[in-house]
Parts: structure tokens; sequence; C-alpha cells
């Protein structure tokens, strides 16, 4: 019976996005339901969304809206149809983001929170879906509550501020008891939860460590000594989509990140031939890891078994670009379809060689330049840069460069400042040649077919705590959100047709 609760009150949400962008703004205090010790919350502007998407114009979504039209009573009906005529009789201001958040208890709990506009209309709304499951509405100090045929109450309630579902209660502290609470500490008051507040993406996620590790499994014990939040982003931008995260950690591991990480310049992707369609460009600092490790087991011993010493370990903390070439053309003449270029001096080059001796086969080419039989690459080094070559390529390039080179490349070169870039048509493109996918699949093939509509997919990392992924559509100029609403409505409207 109360899953019929939530359900109908999700009906009156689902009709009421229809004309979400007409809606006037809500009072602010809607939000003061979320307790304090929330550890996770996430925020979406469906407002926002929906106009990005224009997803109501979509004949496909209008034939939907027909058919849910066809299974409803007829009072429900003319609901939906005073809805659509005139949004504000919804009563739920959806102009305001929807916040979900999940709090620290005995066990989770789960709140979902949207603003009113007007209790009243929401009320008489309400009522009318419930009158016919057996169910009712009862006020209580100020808060509407749903209430089951059995005068239980569900755990869905409002006032003129907010409406309130949870998912489930705690002990004697249901959605009423939740919307009384005054005396608790509240998340909005919350100077952690500063960040998500003050957000204004399309879709914001926050996570506090430090009320995390209060019911995660035991191994995770600890995590608040190190991290202290987390918080993602999510904005669909013109042409893109795009993704950031950012975590706050304390003074000791941001120091040893700042240790660890470094800025990569990516200035080989010369050196990489112009088909490459996936490309990694990374540097680090090696000491710091070691250190670190040598805690858990003597890493040095281990080192100086094999020779390695302080000047290898810091000639290996430099930059490396590793890349993807074509896998088909790579199988058809048997080479391996991956390249590896990395800041090596001779000398250093020349201990690398020794110590691999010690692992695989090494035969001598040129000066220098080494075939690693096993792998079917050659090991080489040029002008201070090391590289692992596929044997087929290692002619078609000069002195180590290729021309032309990823930089002359369409899809990737835009994004040559990224740390990884992959081309999504190539990535297709790919699969579809090396028949990895069952021919026989129509519905899978259709999928992967759908993904045509990106060009790209890149990742950036601005600071140690900081990331940023984007999702690059084809069309540069067009909406976002609109082309993949339009091309998930196509692919399920196809399937559907198998």
């Amino acid at each position: 019976m109360k899953k019929k609760g939530i359900i109908t009150v999700a009906v009156i949400a689902i009709v009421a996005l229809v004309a979400v962008f007409f809606l006037s703004k809500g009072k602010s205090g809607y939000l003061n339901v979320i307790p304090g010790d929330a550890f996770v919350l996430a925020k979406v502007d469906v407002g926002a969304l929906l106009n990005k998407s224009e997803a109501f114009e979509n004949p496909e979504v209008k034939k939907a809206v027909a058919l849910f039209e066809e299974s409803i009573d007829d009072d429900t009906k003319e609901l939906l149809g005073s809805v659509i005529k005139n949004p504000s009789n919804s009563g739920i201001d959806f102009s305001k983001p929807i916040v979900v958040a999940m709090c620290d208890s005995v066990s989770p709990v789960v709140l979902f929170v949207a603003a009113v506009s007007n209790v009243d209309r929401l009320a008489d709304n309400l009522e009318l879906l419930l009158k016919e499951q057996g169910m009712s509405l009862e006020k209580e100090n100020g808060v509407y509550c749903v209430v089951d045929a059995l005068g239980e109450k569900v755990e869905v309630a409002f006032d003129d501020e907010k409406l309130l579902l949870v998912s489930n209660s705690v002990g004697d502290k249901g959605a009423l008891e939740f919307m009384l609470d005054t005396e608790s500490k509240k998340a909005v008051a919350d100077k952690k939860f500063d960040n998500f507040w003050n957000s204004n993406e399309d879709f914001v996620l926050f996570v506090n460590a430090n009320s995390l590790k209060n019911f995660i499994e035991k191994q995770f014990k600890g995590l608040d000594e190190y991290l202290s939040t987390v918080t993602l982003t999510a904005n669909f931008e013109k042409g893109s989509f795009v993704i950031r995260t950012k975590q706050e950690v304390n003074a000791v591991v941001l120091e040893a990140l700042e240790a660890v990480c470094r800025e990569s310049s990516n200035k080989h992707l010369n050196r990489l031939p112009c088909d490459s369609w996936a490309v990694l460009n990374f540097a680090f600092n090696l000491d710091p890891i070691l250190e670190s490790v040598s805690a858990f087991f003597n890493v040095n011993a281990l080192l100086q078994m094999y020779g390695i010493d302080e000047t290898v370990v810091s000639a290996l903390s430099t930059e490396y670009t590793f890349a993807l070439l074509p896998f088909a053309q790579a199988m058809q003449q048997r080479y391996a379809p991956f390249m590896l270029v990395a800041d090596i001096d001779v000398n250093t080059f020349d201990k690398i060689v020794e110590l691999c001796r010690n692992f695989i086969l090494l035969n001598k080419v040129d000066e220098r330049v080494y075939s690693v039989d096993d792998l079917g690459v050659y090991l080489l080094c040029r002008d201070g840069v090391l590289m692992l070559v596929p044997e087929a390529l290692y002619n078609e390039s000069t002195n180590g460069e290729f021309v032309p080179s990823v930089l002359d490349n369409e899809v990737i070169a835009p994004h040559k400042n990224a740390n990884s870039i992959i081309d999504v048509k190539a990535l297709i493109g790919e699969v579809e040649a090396i028949d990895a996918l069952d021919r026989k699949d129509r519905m899978a093939l259709e999928v992967l077919r759908k993904l045509d509509l990106f060009e790209s997919v890149t990742y950036s990392m601005l600071s140690p705590t900081e990331g940023e992924l984007r999702v690059n559509f084809c069309n540069k100029e067009d909406n976002a959100l609109k082309s993949l609403v339009y091309k998930i409505v196509e692919a399920y409207t196809t399937i559907g047709d198998m």
C-alpha cells in the first residue's frame, strides 16, 4: 500500500514536468528538511534539463504521453489536461531543483525533496488520485501526510514549502517527523555543503566521507582521515556534456598528491601516427610512490636485485604518452596495436635494455634499436625519447616522428591539451572491423550504431584533486541534451520494432 502512495505522488510529478519551464519560483525554505547528517546529496535541475532537451517536442514522447492518457481513468485524464493547460495547477514547483539526500542513520534513509508552489492545489490533486485507491490525506501541525486504507502513514508528506518522500522510516521517525523536526542540525546551515548549494550545474553530486565512514564496510575504516568530501557536477553545454569532480583532502594527502602528480605537456603527439584512435598522456614522480610502497615491503632490495639505482628511478619519473592503433590493421599485419613514448636519456635507456634482457629476448636491429620478438614491437631511443613502436610502422617514421601525425587527426588534434582522448567513431569502426560483435544480435548492433552521436571523449586533470570528463558531440552547434534524448528515443523505438 505504501508503494501505491509513492507511485501516486510520482504521477503528479510526471504530469507537472510537461510545463516545468513555465512554473514560478518556489519558496527558498524547502530544503530545510534535509538533516545535517546527510552524507550523499544530489540535485537535479529538472527545468533546465527539460528546456535543453526539448523532450516534449519529440514526436515519440508525444506518442508516449498519448498512450499514457489511454491507460488512466477520466478523472486523472482531466487532471492531466488541466495541468497541461495551466501548469500552476500541479502544485509542485519544478523550476527549483529536486534534491535527493542519503542520511547517516542506523540504516540508510533516502529523502526526495521538491518545492511546492501551491499547497492547496497539490492537496486537491492528491486527494483525487488517492481516493480510488482507498487512501487519503491527513493534516497534522500544518503538514499533510498520506494515509493508507488501514490508517497507516505512507512515507509521503508536504506543506506549503516542500514535498517529501522518504525511502523508509527509522524507528518512529518517518516523513511527518522529518517535516516537523526543527531541533536537529540542517544541511543548509552547514558550511561543508556550500559548494553543493552554490553550484548551478544541471546535476550535482556531493559525498561527505566523514559521515560515510559510519556505516560503510570495515575495510574502509579511516577513509575520513584522508578524504573529506567529493563533489561531482554534470552539465549539458552546446555540443558537449561535461562532468567535473573535486575532492577535498587533508594537508598530508594533498602534499602527497602534489608530490606524485605532474602536469603533462603532451609534447610527444608528433611521434604518434595519424590513425591513433586513443591517446593517454600522464606524468608522475616515482620516488614518493616507492616510498609509500616501502611501508609494506622492502622495495629497495627488489630494485637493487635488478640493478635499478636512484638515477634510474629518478629518470623514470617523467612524462609518458600511450596510444592505441587500429586493431584490424594490426591483426592483419601481425603487430601490437599500441605505442608508448617517454622522456628517457640515453644512459637510462641502456640500463633499461640490460634490465629487459633478464625477462625478454631483445635482438639489436640498429644503434639503440631493438626488436622485442614476443610483442612485435621495436624498443628504441631517439633524441632522448624512448619509444615502443610496432615493427610494421617503424619504417614509416622519420627519426621517431610520423608525418602525418596524430596532430593532423581532425578528431584528436582539437583536444591535444587533454590528458586522455578517445575518438568514438574510430572506436565504433574498430569494433565492427574485428567482428567483435555477434552480427545476429541486432539489438547490440543498433545500440553500437547510435553511439555515432558522439565524436570524442576527453579527460583533463585540472589539479591533483580536480578533473574534467567531457563528452563531445559530432555537431558542435547542436543542443547536446536534445540530441541525446532524440537518439535514446530513436534507439528504443527501433529496438521495440525488432
